[in-house]
């Protein structure tokens, strides 16, 4: 008998979604919330990677700040 959580599901890589990071105006990344305000940074190397397109919506409407995505 299988145990339960022994094997991994499968996902084909078409139906994924695209990779993408956030920047702002001055092309800072996005690296995360501190106290509940969008944070930036000139660090590429501590940029969020998200997936899917109601995080970046969700930002978009809370920033004080343009923002867009780039895909990786």
């Amino acid at each position: 008998m299988k145990e339960t959580g022994k094997y991994k599901r499968y996902r084909n890589p078409q139906d994924e979604e695209p990779e993408y990071i956030i920047i702002n105006e001055w092309s800072r990344v996005y690296t995360g919330l501190i106290g509940g305000e969008p944070n930036f940074s000139d660090d590429v190397a501590q940029a969020k990677i998200f997936r899917g397109q109601a995080i970046f919506d969700k930002l978009k409407r809370y920033s004080w700040c343009k923002i867009e995505q780039m895909f990786l």
